[in-house]
């Protein structure tokens, strides 16, 4: 059976600039920017009047949950309150007090047509996103059963994406991380790296997977983590694990699979290990195997008045780790000693590329600042000795500018393809 998934990007549904007509009595000028949408909390209705004041007339009234926007940058205070100029869904326009308003719940992100087929994918894991829990007899009074179910929230997790690394894909779970902006004409650079003072953009995109008649899909997917896992004589392979909006049934969309698609592989894999102080990228040591771990740490944001999360936010900063197995040689030796003895620091930089250059170029480049601990001191594979190396990234002096002496990050990536990003 044939299964296949498409990624593609969200249009997220936004309320639509409004503009102001006058206001009787006093002047409702601005721009159409500032009107945002409210909505009547929880207690008592609003009285919708004919300007800023208990002396205006009461043109309407609003109840708890009724929709409309207001100029919230232009209240004007009068009686004791603070009054701001609405527009109603009719058209109508007046003045209400701010008290009571709260904003409307984000309105759920709108999945756009399917416009690329993924290849190299090798296994999806996509359980529901809808919350539902059954009222315990305990709290209903009864001893039976309970028979009461209540839908309290969706929450995408445990959708898990693993398959190859393809170079010319691979910004697509990238972007999900921290939207990138290719630079170049041809091939294309895409970079990214770990927030250090602001939080990051992830591109939102909906992922839609199935066989058959049978497909699903989750919107608004961003990255919580990423895996990149490594080995000689093996594919290069990655496992994602999606947070986002909610997952729906979908269909699957007749789609050609780009057939000009590179893998990457063991082979193209180089390991360099350089001192703190030193250039990064100068030295390179035979490696057998790793893996690095991206997790951001990326919590949902929630508001009351939707089950649905309203988007999310990563705290306070991304953990990126991971395992090295490597050849042990004179030079290798030397520092594994000093990590017995005490944490070292050390540049490392993974390249995995297909050694060529210019249109032909396809690379993903990670260079990371990291404290290295002993895993497993000793190994003998196939006559060979092998150490096994963990990392953790550390923010810690310069490690982009030597000698600059400034903090710069923790993570970066490079990601060099011929594929302008068209989503």
């Amino acid at each position: 059976m044939k299964r296949w998934i498409v990624v593609i990007s969200v249009v997220a549904g936004i309320v639509g600039a409004l503009v102001a007509l006058p206001v009787p009595q006093v002047a409702a000028q601005g721009n159409a920017a500032e009107w945002t949408c409210v909505q009547v909390g929880p207690g008592p209705v609003q009285n919708v009047r004919s300007g800023p004041g208990l002396a205006y007339a009461v043109l309407t009234t609003q109840q708890p949950g009724q929709r409309f926007v207001a100029d919230l940058s232009r209240g004007v205070h009068a009686d004791g309150y603070t009054w701001v100029p609405v527009r109603l869904k009719a058209g109508m326009p007046g003045w209400t007090v701010m008290y009571g308003l709260e904003p409307c719940p984000a309105a759920p992100p709108t999945a756009a047509a399917p416009t690329m087929q993924l290849s190299g994918i090798r296994s999806v894991t996509m359980p529901p996103s809808l919350v539902t829990e059954i009222v315990a007899e305990t709290q209903r009074g009864g001893i039976v059963p309970g028979r009461d179910a209540v839908d309290l929230r969706h929450e995408v997790q445990g959708i898990n994406v693993e398959g190859h690394l393809i170079y010319e894909q691979f910004m697509h779970f990238l972007d999900m991380l921290d939207a990138a902006t290719p630079v170049g004409t041809g091939p294309y650079t895409y970079h990214y790296a770990a927030p250090t003072l602001a939080q990051p953009s992830p591109r939102e995109q909906t992922f839609v997977f199935g066989a058959k008649n049978s497909a699903y899909c989750v919107v608004g997917a961003r990255a919580a983590t990423l895996d990149i896992n490594f080995e000689w004589g093996q594919y290069v392979t990655f496992a994602a694990g999606l947070m986002g909006h909610s997952v729906k049934a979908s269909a699957l969309a007749a789609l050609d699979e780009d057939d000009a698609l590179t893998y990457a592989t063991g082979s193209h894999v180089h390991v360099y290990v350089d001192d703190f102080d030193g250039t990064i990228g100068t030295n390179e040591y035979c490696a057998r195997r790793g893996n690095i771990a991206i997790n951001t740490q990326r919590q949902y944001e929630r508001c009351m008045g939707s089950i649905y999360p309203t988007g999310t936010y990563d705290a306070p900063y991304w953990d990126i780790s991971g395992v090295l197995t490597i050849e042990q040689d004179e030079i290798s030796a030397g520092w594994v000693d000093a990590l017995i003895a005490a944490g070292t620091k050390k540049l490392l930089r993974i390249e995995i590329t297909n050694g060529e250059t210019g249109i032909d170029e396809r690379s993903l480049t990670m260079d990371i600042p990291a404290l290295i601990r002993v895993d497993n001191l000793f190994t003998d594979v196939d006559g060979l000795v092998m150490v096994d190396l963990a990392f953790q990234a550390i923010e810690e002096g310069d490690w982009t500018d030597a000698g600059a002496g400034e903090v710069d990050g923790y993570f970066s990536a490079s990601l060099v393809n011929n594929t302008e990003e068209a989503l």
